[in-house]
């Protein structure tokens, strides 16, 4: 169950912290109290999108934090299925810290997507309001309720039929890839082969390109380069007075020097190794020379080549790389239309057996469905009955559409609530407060199949008042003795019925308005408000008698039916 939330520096909250206890717990106030930014926190740390500016003032982060309590193990090993760690007490605490122009989404103090938190949230609570009343007025939602109904049956052949329908949805568009006729085929062919001999044409290595063009660079620089290294060479060797010759008359004196003096044996020897260097560097500079030789036929051949690569590129590229990927690619184009019609055929009886496969768990999926739907049409008429829908008759229709990942199956939800007036659907038929009262028995029905823990209803009074407004107090007091129910209410019949009934003011001074949220204790505050909610502005005594009254027969009716009385504070 939700044990606690606590909302900080959002919209007119500056920060408020509310305890809930198991039964039903209901929340009343002026209209823009702040009611409803209360739900709207908690939806906002179950996942929701935040719209508009929320932060408080000019606050830098608003906080929302949800405590739950899990006493369920089946519960608490869906959890961990879904990574929620430190469950060993049966606590899930869910943290948003929302700033400007990001939030924060922690579970047990672990960081979370937002998707993440809404498939963990769908297992801790179900919040209904007025915009998901309106959600029955589409098809898909309908199925969605049907499916969640029968979930037990139905949660295997779904997840196998979305698999089956992806495959078949892939080998249908690779069927219809390989419907070319002969002459498509001929065609494509012919333009294949041309690419394929164009491109084997010019033989080519990756990276010949770039080693092409420094050659190419070469070439065109060679006669620049020749000229400066034959003038090194020059100065060094070939000159008067060169390098080469003035070492050798040096060498020649410090014959003399050594000859006379023992220091100048290192001296000659220094000299000595000076000349094999200045040798070795013109044997070098020969040889570099001889390679700036320039060959007009092998110039020719370069720039050609490089030109034949630049074309391949321009085409297929605009690397080489790309060049041999696309030669693959019609290499392997080539080999499938070769083979067309066998790869057509091979292809043709896998779409076969996947259409079989999948169909056949339409069926299936469709079965379950039907089946299904009687029962379920039964407990929902059973629940409107208890809403006031005295002559109620209530239908779920099946229709076969275009089948998908969710099979072939239109949910239609018909109703008739007169005696001799024809079954319409829900859609086009229903008022806001009859839309209300469907979507409270379906909720209580749903609530006892998947075994939520905490139901939140927010605006289920909509359109609702009198005797309707009575039995609307009295199935929520039922749905309160099995589950956690938080509901906002503007009606005293059903804020009567609260186990804990808490009160939403909205106090304001010069400077600022703030959200408070009280629990009522005593049986005068309970009265106090339950006297606002029946006299308005002006509370007579004759008010607060009538007040008196409610909660007694209240009292007497949870009392009369054994619905498990709570001890409030």
């Amino acid at each position: 169950m939700l044990v606690n939330v606590h909302v900080k520096n959002l919209a007119l909250i500056e920060e408020v912290e509310i305890s809930f206890e198991n039964g039903l717990n209901i929340l009343t106030g002026e209209t823009g109290a702040g009611k409803s930014i209360l739900i709207g926190s908690i939806t906002l740390a179950l996942g929701a999108k935040i719209s508009g500016n929320i932060l408080r003032n000019s606050e830098e982060e608003g906080l929302v934090e949800l405590l739950f309590h899990i006493e369920s193990q089946e519960k608490l090993n869906q959890l961990k299925e879904l990574g929620v760690g430190s469950l060993e007490d049966g606590d899930v605490i869910i943290s948003r810290k929302i700033m400007p122009n990001r939030s924060l989404t922690r579970v047990n103090g672990e960081t979370r997507t937002l998707n993440e938190v809404r498939e963990i949230a769908g297992l801790l609570i179900n919040i209904h309001g007025q915009q998901e009343t309106n959600e029955l007025r589409h098809d898909s939602y309908c199925l969605g309720i049907v499916d969640q109904y029968c979930q037990k049956d139905s949660r295997k052949v779904l997840k196998e039929l979305s698999d089956a329908h992806q495959i078949y949805r892939k080998l249908s568009s690779q069927y219809e890839e390989l419907q070319l006729n002969d002459s498509e085929i001929l065609r494509e062919k012919d333009l294949l082969t041309y690419e394929i001999q164009e491109i084997e044409s010019t033989p080519f290595h990756v990276g010949e390109d770039f080693e092409l063009e420094e050659t190419y660079h070469r070439f065109t620089n060679a006669k620049k380069l020749e000229e400066h290294a034959c003038g090194a060479y020059e100065l060094l060797s070939e000159k008067d007075q060169s390098v080469s010759d003035l070492i050798g008359l040096a060498y020649r004196e410090l014959q003399s020097v050594a000859s006379l003096d023992e220091e100048g044996k290192d001296l000659l020897e220094q000299i000595q190794n000076l000349e094999d260097l200045v040798n070795g560097l013109n044997m070098d500079l020969s040889n570099y020379r001889s390679s700036l030789l320039f060959d007009e036929e092998e110039f020719q051949e370069v720039e050609d080549h490089l030109n034949d690569l630049n074309r391949l590129k321009e085409k297929y590229g605009p690397t080489l790389e790309d060049v041999l990927e696309n030669y693959n690619i019609r290499v392997e184009r080539l080999n499938e239309l070769e083979h067309l019609h066998e790869k057509r055929e091979e292809v043709g009886q896998e779409l076969e057996s996947s259409k079989k496969k999948f169909f056949g768990l339409c069926d299936e999926l469709s079965a379950i469905r039907k089946k299904a739907s009687k029962e379920l049409s039964k407990e929902i008429i059973q629940g409107l009955k208890e809403l006031n829908f005295l002559d109620v008759q209530f239908e779920i229709v099946l229709e076969k559409v275009e089948p998908g990942k969710n099979g072939y199956d239109k949910v239609i939800f018909m109703i008739s609530t007169n005696p001799g007036v024809a079954m319409q659907p829900v859609a086009t038929v229903a008022s806001g407060g009859e839309l209300s009262r469907i979507m409270l028995a379906i909720k209580t029905v749903l609530s006892h199949k998947d075994g939520t823990e905490c139901l939140i209803f927010d605006e289920v009074d909509a359109g609702i008042s009198g005797r309707t407004a009575q039995m609307v107090s009295e199935k929520l007091a039922v749905i309160g003795s099995n589950h956690q129910t938080i509901c906002i209410t503007h009606l005293p019949q059903i804020a009567a019925m609260a186990d804990y009934h808490f009160c939403i003011k909205k106090d304001s001074d010069d400077q600022e308005t703030k959200t408070r949220v009280y629990l009522l204790k005593e049986t005068t505050e309970k009265v106090e408000e339950l006297s606002r909610l029946l006299g308005g502005a002006k509370i007579t005594e004759q008010v607060r008698k009538n007040a008196e009254e409610m909660l007694a027969l209240a009292k007497e009716y949870k009392s009369t039916h054994s619905l498990s009385q709570k001890t409030e504070g």
